[in-house]
């Protein structure tokens, strides 16, 4: 489970930002659903306007999985960088501007609590450490300062000397088989991150993996939000082998290589059925319709429902940016119910940003914890609290409060006051 994250220069976030999962408030008995049993809370939402750094936080997210997966494929000399990742100090400022990005993560794993952190430039990682935590002390298992790595109650497989200035050594280490290193690279390889692409390729193939249970879950799922849809399929069917689209120049190649032609071949088919009715409004038949002519929400939850179907069977951790896009306030609250009310004793996280206000209600859908501002302070530098320090009642009415503007100027006075 993931316990803790801190950013310092990174994009947005000039001053260290840190986001705690843990829950710190007791609030109506029914929403102890939203908490795993180690306490941990299920969702974490995070609001604000445009601009203001919430999809920052998961580039820094992404980062840090990236780096500990495969920044051990990174050569020696060649600058920090891999396709799908963006390194960037924060760069309004003529101090941080040439300061190292530094990165915190606290997590769990088999009952073992883990502190992480590193900084580094776009030319090499600066530091590096690795402790085993348990209330209230630690245990350093490695540390790093530039090249110079020192192990201390750690097996890195003897690795240490394979480790370069642009490689994390967790990394490294988890390449050359050190067991606790697996287990960490692990544990960040199972974390999803979905920005504004998704692909329909995953929710398939889960449907060939598991076809009964993954399509009852689908099925609850698309019911709470379309309810023209019946049921979905995904199936095998057999078709001559000269029906499919340019059967020549396949059978040639065939040919060229020596292999069988099939009289047959198996072909997936996808449907999406509707209920069709005569004017009486009586069932008549199904009819199935093609992707393409479905609602920009249908797709979405079919895109996105392998992940957390996933996350909550085999608990894991999921990130998504923007939840609420394409869906109505009433369907986005159904798919946020859903995360809460998942049949497991199993913790499990889904972390979110959103624009629609309607989900904040502290009485019904989230606790005062779970809900998360992100705003740009003076200077541009983004800046992260959690509606419970603001110490607000059960009553409150947060979506009123918020298109007031009142929120973060309370919060302002009483870090005055507190400063003075």
């Amino acid at each position: 489970m993931l316990l803790e994250l801190s950013i310092k220069n990174y994009l947005s976030f000039k001053e260290k930002v840190t986001l705690s999962f843990t829950s710190v408030t007791k609030d109506n008995s029914y929403l102890d659903r939203n908490i795993n049993t180690n306490n941990i809370l299920k969702t974490t939402a995070i609001y604000w306007l445009n601009a203001s750094g919430k999809t920052n936080l998961l580039n820094a997210v992404a980062l840090i999985k990236t780096l500990i997966i495969d920044s051990r494929k990174i050569w020696p000399n060649e600058q920090i960088f891999l396709p799908w990742i963006r390194f960037q100090p924060f760069l309004l400022n003529t101090t941080s501007i040439n300061k190292p990005a530094e990165f915190e993560i606290v997590f769990e794993i088999d009952w073992k609590t883990y502190k992480y952190n590193f900084s580094l430039t776009n030319r090499q990682i600066v530091s590096e450490n690795l402790y085993l935590k348990w209330s209230p002390r630690e245990k350093l298992l490695f540390k790093r300062k530039n090249q110079n790595i020192t192990i201390y109650n750690f097996d890195d497989n003897n690795s240490k000397k394979r480790v370069n200035e642009t490689n994390l050594a967790l990394s490294v280490f988890a390449k050359e088989w050190s067991e606790e290193a697996k287990k960490i690279n692990k544990f960040f390889h199972d974390i999803y991150i979905f920005f504004k692409w998704y692909t329909f390729f995953d929710t398939e193939n889960m449907l060939k993996l598991e076809p009964d249970t993954f399509r009852l879950f689908l099925k609850k799922l698309i019911w709470n939000a379309d309810y023209g849809i019946w049921n979905i399929n995904y199936y095998t069917k057999k078709i001559p082998f000269k029906s499919i689209p340019n059967y020549n120049d396949i059978e040639r190649i065939m040919w060229e290589q020596k292999m069988q032609i099939p009289n047959e071949i198996d072909q997936w088919i996808r449907e999406i059925m509707h209920n069709v009715y005569d004017d009486e409004w009586n069932f008549a038949w199904y009819i199935n319709l093609w992707l393409d002519a479905e609602s920009d929400w249908t797709k979405k939850i079919l895109w996105l429902a392998w992940s957390i179907y996933d996350v909550i069977r085999r608990w894991k951790i999921l990130f998504i940016d923007e939840l609420n896009e394409s869906l109505h306030p009433q369907l986005l609250n159904n798919l946020i119910m859903s995360m809460h009310n998942a049949n497991t004793t199993k913790p499990y996280q889904f972390i979110f940003t959103l624009h629609n206000t309607h989900t904040m209600n502290i009485q019904r859908i989230f606790k005062r914890d779970q809900i998360r501002f992100m705003k740009k302070w003076p200077k541009w530098n983004s800046k992260l609290t959690r509606l419970s320090d603001m110490n607000v009642r059960k009553d409150f009415v947060v979506e009123k409060k918020y298109f007031e503007n009142k929120l973060w100027k309370d919060l302002e006075e009483k870090k005055n006051l507190l400063d003075n």
